[in-house]
């Protein structure tokens, strides 16, 4: 056998060993792929228990409240009890957005919760579009902003600071 026989076969053994390396790491891609999109609807689902227990919690000022058409109707507890249950709602919304930009949430996944997110804006919430007026650039990305303002049509002019104005009057 000479050199060039061995050079070869050297390189045959190399182009193999790169496939095989190439087909484990795509395995391994994959495999970290679905545990991060597991672990982001684990995450969905605490904060939707997170959710779900502050409203149990809340039930009973909550559904008061939602009779209201006007944030200038709540009492400063009140309105309490509703920016909480908001930034949840919110919070939600953003991070569901934030996974789906990223790849970690399916589009049929995305757009369930999204419209569960759109119903807390609905003709039957006044107050979380005047809340979401007043406080859509308090601690929110810019793309979500710009996303929830056309998805849920929400009047996107510049909000003020009432709302601390009102709470801060109650303490």
């Amino acid at each position: 056998m000479d050199w060039n026989a061995v050079g070869a076969i050297g390189e045959v053994g190399g182009a193999v060993g790169v496939i095989v390396t190439l087909i484990y790491l795509a395995g391994q891609l994959r495999q970290n792929t679905n545990a991060l999109k597991s672990s982001s609807y684990e995450h969905w689902n605490t904060q939707v228990g997170e959710f779900a227990q502050y409203l149990g919690q809340h039930a009973k000022e909550l559904a008061k409240v939602r009779t209201f058409k006007n944030r200038e109707e709540l009492t400063p507890e009140q309105l309490t009890y509703v920016i909480g249950e908001f930034h949840l709602i919110m919070s939600q919304g953003e991070c569901a957005f934030l996974k789906h930009r990223a790849g970690l949430l399916d589009d049929d996944v995305f757009e369930a919760r999204i419209q569960a997110f759109a119903d807390y804006f609905g003709e039957f919430n006044p107050v979380a579009r005047q809340l979401w007026r007043e406080l859509r650039g308090r601690g929110y990305t810019p793309d979500f902003v710009k996303f929830a303002d056309e998805k849920f049509d929400v009047d996107a002019s510049p909000g003020n600071s009432q709302i601390w104005e009102g709470l801060r009057e109650g303490e």
